[in-house]
């Protein structure tokens, strides 16, 4: 059996054995409705052509919008999300505004690139909050 095989036949051993929680079903990421899923911190949603997701990392409000992309599904949107709430806990003391926008630049590229298999390039994410007033983005 091929390590792809394996690894297809362990996941859905295990979403038959409810490993992922509750909300383990893959939906059509084909719709075209606009779903949201809240979290603790962060809030992310597909928004017709774009996903777009809102939170705060160290009393910093941040926005993501990420274009050029399908619709994510239930379980890609709730990865996304507590990948993003990791991200706050672990930047939660930064004061630094530029290291907090390119840690979540490259968390929503990690995520994209590698669990979603979803190709997009740093110039399809745009990351931004506002800082004394003037929009910054990354």
């Amino acid at each position: 059996m091929s390590i792809r095989s394996t690894i297809l036949a362990l996941a859905l051993g295990c979403l038959a054995a409810g490993c992922f929680g509750e909300d383990s079903s893959v939906d059509d990421p084909t719709t075209g409705t606009e779903e949201s899923f809240s979290s603790s911190k962060w809030q992310c949603k597909n928004v017709i052509a774009l996903v777009s997701c809102v939170g705060i990392i160290a009393n910093v409000p941040v926005t993501i919008d990420i274009k050029n992309t399908r619709v994510l599904n239930n379980n890609e949107i709730n990865v996304l999300t507590v990948d993003l709430n990791k991200l706050s806990v672990a930047d939660q003391n930064e004061v630094n505004i530029n290291k907090i926008l390119n840690d979540v630049e490259v968390t929503v590229l990690n995520d994209f690139l590698n669990k979603f298999k979803i190709i997009v390039t740093a110039t399809d994410i745009n990351v931004c909050t506002t800082v004394l007033g003037a929009l910054l983005c990354k």
